[in-house]
């Protein structure tokens, strides 16, 4: 799916049901996010880089800076505070199952 895609679909769906993905094996809401060129050859999911303020992630065509998620049994936060609970590295995967 393209990132362009992706993003409309968590537009369309953020107040009901959401946008989910799993992030070794827990569920994640992703809330905001929008599409920006890159990650070509790159598996779709897979984490290509993190900031103080964002997660890029791959996608069927281009890719996502991913800013609000909220993991099960947490708050909603902005990527940046979730980046400082649960420190990701470039190559981890968000899948569709557990």
């Amino acid at each position: 799916m393209k990132g362009t895609e992706i993003n409309n679909l968590i537009r369309g769906v953020k107040e009901w049901p959401g946008a989910y993905t799993y992030l070794d094996g827990k569920y994640i809401k992703i809330y905001g996010a929008i599409p920006v060129l890159g990650g070509k050859n790159k598996l779709a999911g897979e984490i290509l880089d993190v900031d103080k303020t964002s997660i890029y992630v791959a996608c069927g065509e281009g890719m996502l800076k991913v800013s609000d998620v909220q993991m099960e049994g947490k708050k909603r936060m902005t990527a940046g505070e979730f980046l400082r609970g649960y420190p990701l590295k470039p190559g981890k995967i968000f899948s569709e199952k557990r």
